[in-house]
């Protein structure tokens, strides 16, 4: 049941097929628009408050230490992406630059 409830929240953040597609462009290792970051972004945080609010104990915790719960998430949703990206590069000057 809450396999369907977490998929149900992930469905109701629509993305579009720009996202879709700037995605498998990022995935792929090839430049992407200036807007894909902000946009994954925001996805991300509406897709984990979605979930988070699935649970009660989530829902009854006071508003600052859910917005503390939900960043920290985010955040390690980031350093994931990041890691990707990190394996991802050929030599050690791209791995250094952070670009």
């Amino acid at each position: 049941m809450q396999l369907i409830l977490v998929n149900e929240a992930y469905r109701s953040v629509v993305v579009g097929s720009d996202f879709v597609e700037s995605f498998a462009l990022y995935a792929f290792g090839k430049p992407t628009p200036k807007t894909f970051f902000p946009n994954y972004l925001s996805a991300v945080i509406e897709r984990l408050w979605r979930t988070l609010m699935i649970h009660p104990e989530f829902q009854d915790m006071p508003s600052n230490t859910k917005f503390q719960v939900l960043y920290f998430h985010t955040f390690l949703v980031l350093i994931y992406v990041e890691s990707g990206d990190f394996e991802r590069k050929s030599d050690e000057r791209q791995k250094i630059s952070f670009k």
